[in-house]
């Protein structure tokens, strides 16, 4: 029963790897969106940057053509040991599993930890993802400057821990807590933060060492816990103040590096305008754009292009639409009749009688065609160029000088 319990288990864990795999495929499509963009801004004459999204977008990329590969190992390769039967052993799904344990057991490849690196730069492409918008891309646009600050003073940090352990090292190397310098190091670093012990120097035979391993102990908690650590806060707080004033020009100064790659162009769009899921149909099209230089013939690729992919999208909204227009329906009907009753009363006129009967008899009706012409204005509105035009202007017009003052 246990045999047959960890075949299942095995079998079910390839499924939901099969699952993984169906899904991160998507990630291939990276470059390729990467690459069209960069054929669309030199089609317009448009600056290409390359910035951090693209570097994320690059990196999970390898990472997941580095697990797909170290899959197709484990399943073409005989198992390094023997689990089952020699039948059982030819498994597909027990090789996979049984060697991706034997690697990880011995330590000798852990795909455990690759497909957390997966995970991590996948979380962290989704964060960056949010600086484009208004209410997260100005803080962490604070956080990113803040990051470099921080980053700046952990090298003078580290190259100040490094001396002193080194002189540890070299003069008090009797205390198992300086023999090398990984020891000194670690030691003198959990001293900058707190946790130091003064009396260690005391089990040193010469009398001079122990005075100097303590005043050399008392120089790093004096430089680093009350100097640095402070000098670090006020230096932080200097820096949230002058990027205080600056976020949002901050933040438009990322906006405007992006702009270029997606701001539509009627000619060439085609290599922009989707989604990168999309992005091998804008692929497909490239040859034809670098070929045609017929502009007429251009806009109509495009246009074509355009109702492909956002037909699909358009047409789920458009069933939300109906649907809501339709469970209003009665409402309005009831509405309607409860109106021209209340005139049917105020006026006493054979005409708004009349027009009332109709409607009990004919309202539904009436407002059933009514779907129909609300259906033609709604398709002709979501693919409206003179729309898409009005939000271009609206959106430049939220960017103003003074952002960036």
């Amino acid at each position: 029963m246990l045999h047959d319990k960890l075949v299942i288990d095995m079998s079910h864990v390839r499924d939901d790897l099969n699952l993984v795999l169906y899904v991160s495929a998507v990630t291939f499509l990276f470059p390729v969106n990467m690459f069209c963009k960069f054929v669309f801004t030199k089609l317009t004459n448009r600056i290409f940057y390359l910035t951090l999204t693209d570097y994320l977008d690059f990196v999970v990329f390898v990472l997941v053509a580095w697990l797909w590969y170290i899959v197709e190992s484990y399943e073409t390769t005989d198992l390094k040991a023997q689990l089952f039967s020699p039948e059982e052993d030819k498994i597909q799904e027990i090789k996979f599993i049984g060697n991706v344990l034997y690697d990880i057991v011995n330590d000798i490849f852990h795909v455990d930890f690759l497909m957390a690196a997966v995970t991590a730069v996948l979380w962290l492409r989704c964060i960056i993802l949010l600086r484009l918008t208004e209410t997260f891309g100005p803080l962490l646009i604070m956080i990113y400057r803040m990051a470099q600050l921080v980053a700046s003073f952990l090298v003078i940090y580290v190259l100040g821990l490094l001396t002193v352990s080194s002189i540890a090292t070299l003069t008090l190397h009797e205390n198992k807590n300086f023999e090398n310098l990984y020891e000194a190091m670690r030691s003198f670093m959990m001293a900058s933060l707190g946790n130091f012990d003064i009396y260690q120097h005391d089990e040193l035979e010469e009398e001079w060492k122990h005075y100097f391993g303590t005043m050399l102990h008392f120089a790093v908690i004096f430089s680093y816990m009350i100097l640095m650590v402070n000098l670090l806060i006020a230096m932080m707080s200097d820096t949230y103040n002058n990027l205080t004033e600056l976020r949002t020009g901050l933040f438009w100064g990322s906006v405007v590096l992006e702009m270029p790659k997606h701001i539509y162009d009627e000619h060439y769009g085609v290599l922009s305008i989707f989604p990168f899921v999309f992005s091998w149909i804008s692929l497909l099209v490239m040859p034809s754009l670098l070929f045609v230089k017929n502009k007429t013939t251009l806009k109509h690729i495009n246009e074509v292009c355009y109702l492909i992919v956002y037909g699909p999208l358009s047409l789920c909204l458009l069933a939300v639409f109906m649907t809501v227009n339709m469970a209003l329906l009665p409402f309005a009907y009831l509405k309607t009749v409860v109106y021209k009753a209340l005139l049917v009363a105020r006026y006493k006129s054979c005409s708004y009688f009349g027009n009332f009967c109709i409607y009990i008899v004919m309202g539904i009706p009436f407002l059933l065609c009514a779907q129909v012409t609300d259906v033609c204005r709604f398709m002709a509105h979501t693919y409206n160029t003179k729309q898409r035009q009005q939000d271009e202007r609206t959106y430049q017009k939220t960017i103003r000088l003074s952002d960036f003052n």
